[in-house]
């Protein structure tokens, strides 16, 4: 082997795009007897996306995470998951966890926390990663509706999490389901417009049966260090048989956003 050959194998070569992907997965739970097939379609989704670190927001069990990397493992240890409970009915069986699932080919040294502040009616659940030696962190949440004829999110969570841009962490990605439009913010929570740099639409059939929106947010230091692009997907059908539709998996769709120059 010459010289330069020998050079050159001895360079790790690393991806230089960070792609990161949220999804409410809508009660996902191994003990649902009404869809056996939605974990093998949610596993092909996620499969499908190629992304490097996935929230789910509405996930019932707190087993249902690692069941999931399980499941997406091609080979040992190829996916972790961390999953918290974010809210529970008090007195009821009902808990909702938020689950991180994240390829270990792709990003290290990931610490999973939540982040409890009386603001927020669920909790929010962070992790902090290293990818190609850059630390980031990304926040998983889900809003709770004002009301489903106002189709706005609470005011209070969106001033909180407004305040937790401006004094959280400086490469911060806050993914989730907002229950709102875009427009649709507080006086304070006008000022997130700053922040949201990429929202997309989904059907949400449930009270409102209107277009309503998961988002992306992510600091302007992020987006002009980083390009973001955002797009959604559609939901893996090849599991299921031809009686079901892709609101037997989920009525949300999968939003996908690739970050350049990482």
């Amino acid at each position: 082997m010459d010289n330069i050959s020998q050079q050159m194998g001895s360079i790790s070569l690393t991806s230089t795009t960070l792609t990161l992907c949220s999804w409410n997965v809508q009660q996902l739970s191994e003990n649902s007897k009404k869809r056996p097939e939605k974990f093998q379609a949610v596993v092909d989704t996620i499969r499908g996306l190629n992304c490097d670190v996935i929230a789910l927001q509405e996930v019932s069990t707190e087993t249902a995470g690692e069941i999931l990397a399980n499941l997406l493992n091609t080979t040992p240890n190829e996916w972790s998951a961390q999953s918290y409970v974010v809210y529970a009915v008090e007195g009821e069986l009902f808990k909702e966890h938020s689950v991180f699932l994240w390829k270990n080919t792709s990003i290290s040294d990931v610490r999973s926390r939540d982040y409890g502040d009386n603001s927020f009616n669920r909790r929010l659940h962070c992790i902090d990663f290293e990818y190609n030696a850059k630390s980031m962190t990304a926040i998983n949440f889900h809003f709770k509706a004002r009301g489903a004829q106002q189709k706005v999110a609470n005011d209070q969570e969106q001033d909180a999490l407004y305040n937790f841009f401006q004094n959280g962490p400086k490469d911060l990605i806050a993914v989730g389901d907002f229950n709102c439009y875009p427009m649709s913010f507080s006086p304070q929570g006008q000022m997130m417009t700053n922040y949201s740099q990429l929202l997309h639409p989904r059907m949400y059939t449930n009270t409102i049966e209107d277009d309503c929106y998961d988002n992306v947010l992510v600091r302007p230091d992020v987006k002009k260090k980083h390009n973001p692009v955002a797009s959604v997907c559609d939901i893996c059908m090849d599991s299921l048989d031809s009686s079901h539709t892709s609101d037997d998996i989920s009525n949300h769709k999968p939003i996908k956003v690739i970050f350049s120059n990482m």
